[in-house]
């Protein structure tokens, strides 16, 4: 498929595309006359890797060295980046109790 084919079924912007490209996150096949470049159903699933890890909080940098580890490796890398999210949300969590029972005293609605 291509470029635009590729960009239509993930939702990515040219940008992005050519920045995983560059970044080395994304390998298109070359056409032979050099033209352009081709993709295929591998390149989308490699796109949603992506963008789930983004989603999990990590960086570009962290999501090439899972690309690059071993099975074991993105299986531990999974997991260390799932528990960190759920950390950030117990933090974001606890800090949002706290607002809620400030505003509330500051209101006098304070059980």
């Amino acid at each position: 498929m291509l470029r635009k084919d590729i960009l239509q079924k993930t939702g990515l912007t040219l940008a992005a595309l050519r920045h995983y490209e560059k970044r080395g996150l994304l390998h298109p096949h070359r056409h032979p006359d050099g033209k352009f470049n081709r993709y295929d159903e591998t390149h989308i699933e490699v796109i949603a890797q992506i963008l789930m890890l983004q989603r999990l909080g990590m960086s570009l940098e962290k999501i090439q060295a899972f690309q690059e580890a071993s099975v074991e490796e993105q299986r531990s890398k999974l997991r260390e980046a799932i528990n960190e999210g759920f950390s950030q949300v117990s933090n974001t969590q606890q800090a949002l109790q706290k607002a809620f029972g400030k505003l509330l005293s500051l209101h006098g609605l304070a059980e």
